[in-house]
């Protein structure tokens, strides 16, 4: 429902915590191509424990923290095999 709002007040900042943890691979891409189509000019701030929901292209930093600290930075790319995420 919020993200209805969102869409229809034309936010421009959405705030999307665990936006799709509860759906299968399938439908989070549908969901995340959705997003990106309709928030394409607004700044959202994803929050995930898991790689693959960021990793549609859209975003374009990732920060990783752990115990409230930042441990890494980057894009997609930059974050590689070794990454802390």
């Amino acid at each position: 429902m919020c993200v209805v709002r969102a869409v229809l007040r034309k936010s421009k900042l959405v705030i999307l915590d665990e936006a799709t943890a509860h759906v299968d691979a399938d439908t989070e891409k549908k969901v995340q191509t959705l997003l990106a189509s309709e928030f394409k000019t607004s700044t959202m701030l994803k929050i995930a424990h898991r790689l693959d929901t960021l990793t549609d292209g859209s975003v374009d930093r990732i920060i990783v923290m752990r115990e409230g600290r930042i441990v890494e930075q980057g894009r997609v790319e930059d974050l590689g095999e070794n990454s802390q995420f």
